[in-house]
């Protein structure tokens, strides 16, 4: 052990002085532990937010849609076919399914709400959506054969079984506004889809419900309802011409390359009146400005650990005078001013240090008993989602160890170099 390392350990003890210089060492440290315990939970709260909010608005809308344009409002069963062929034939796609969409009313008993119905396709919809992968109750294959339901649980099967009804999967939030639970009969009202001998008129279809699936984003469970793409498609297009769909969900492989596969998918599809769009583009912005507020709270909270370096700047210059006597000492023995600036460096960079790995320790804790518990909870109607999801990714573990360890060790360089440049003439003259 050399000299250097040797005083500093002594000093960081408090040496033969009391405990006067142990207490500012701990008061040191407590503020950047603080500092960098803040740091590391709200860049995980911003991560987790992002990530989580991704996840559902991705697994919703699709990597890629591809949809007919606002005038023609749906694609025929012929064009799907050729487009399906050819977006499948692009590299990076992985899956493909149709939908058909349309706003409706949905009712049961005296009940009523609004509903966004999806006619989809239950073979394929799970390839490219999460909604078949978040069912509580029941799955979409149910759709096709509501004489055969499964995975119901408690709820009784008969009841299902034993109708003609065509089946509809609901949110969970939509089911309890309209409190139906698996086995009910609901009916679909679409004000303008029906033909009466004066025009359009009312269209009232029911449905059993088959199935409840909950996504955690108030918007899906609150609003989404899924029936077979064939039930659709006859209910809402009752002059039957033609099998239509409102657009083809595409999933790929590479998130981040979504803007150039659909340009190849568009490229593919040739000539068309096809409108291919992706998430940046739907969704590009809003992520763009949570990346943005998260490095704006990054820089933010450096402050709380910039002031914990100023504190260990003022405990280090009070500590200097203190030593002052000592310091003319070890100089009139011989010892080098590099040697005095070390020692001293050495003991305000091992405080920010150690309250960097502390705070790095208590953030941590934190955000496993939030993401193992759900200890914060959130308005659902506001964040879309019912908690508060911390994710901590490695990068923000690094810049969290890296930036308070640069500021504290720069914050105790500079009253180290003052004791290491002190004459020992002077030193002893003041002592």
């Amino acid at each position: 052990m050399s000299w250097q390392t040797f005083i500093a350990r002594r000093y960081l003890r408090g040496g033969h002085s009391g405990g006067s210089v142990s207490a500012q060492t701990a008061i040191g440290v407590a503020g950047v532990t603080l500092g960098v315990a803040a740091l590391l939970v709200v860049q995980a709260v911003m991560a987790g937010f992002t990530e989580k909010l991704k996840e559902q608005m991705l697994g919703a809308t699709a990597h890629i849609l591809v949809v007919a344009p606002p005038s023609e409002t749906s694609l025929g069963v012929e064009g799907f076919a050729e487009a399906e062929k050819k977006i499948k034939s692009v590299p990076g796609v992985v899956a493909v399914t149709p939908f058909f969409r349309k706003e409706a009313m949905i009712s049961r008993s005296e009940r009523v709400g609004a509903v966004r119905l999806f006619g989809v396709d239950p073979a394929t919809a799970g390839d490219a959506t999460i909604f078949p992968h978040k069912m509580e109750v029941g799955s979409f294959e149910n759709l096709r054969k509501p004489g055969m339901a499964e995975n119901l649980g408690d709820w009784p099967k008969e009841k299902i079984t034993s109708s003609t009804l065509p089946g509809i999967i609901l949110g969970r939030d939509l089911a309890a506004e309209i409190d139906a639970v698996p086995g009910d009969e609901v009916r679909i009202i679409c004000p303008l889809c029906g033909i009466g001998p004066l025009g359009p008129t009312a269209s009232v279809k029911a449905f059993i419900l088959v199935g409840v699936f909950e996504v955690g984003n108030i918007e899906y469970d609150g609003q989404f309802g899924f029936v077979l793409l064939q039930e659709a498609q006859r209910f809402f297009n009752p002059e039957g011409e033609g099998e239509l769909v409102s657009g083809i969900q595409v999933k790929v492989d590479d998130l981040e390359a979504a803007d150039k596969i659909a340009a190849q998918i568009s490229y593919a599809l040739g000539p068309t009146s096809l409108w291919v769009t992706h998430w940046k583009t739907l969704l590009g912005p809003l992520f763009d400005a949570l990346q943005l507020e998260k490095l704006a709270l990054f820089v933010v909270l450096l402050i709380i650990v910039l002031v914990a370096a100023f504190n260990i700047a003022g405990m280090e210059v009070l500590f200097v005078r203190e030593k002052v006597h000592e310091i003319a000492i070890l100089k009139a023995m011989g010892a080098p001013s590099t040697g005095i600036t070390r020692v001293f460096l050495s003991r305000g960079a091992f405080v920010g240090f150690l309250g960097t790995l502390l705070g790095l320790s208590l953030g941590l804790g934190v955000c496993y008993l939030q993401e193992r518990f759900h200890l914060i909870k959130v308005d659902a109607s506001v964040y879309q989602m019912k908690y508060m999801p911390v994710l901590v990714l490695p990068m923000d573990v690094i810049k969290v160890i890296l930036a308070p360890t640069f500021i504290t060790t720069v914050a105790a360089y500079l009253p180290a170099r003052r004791a290491g440049k002190l004459p020992p003439t002077e030193a002893l003259r003041s002592d």
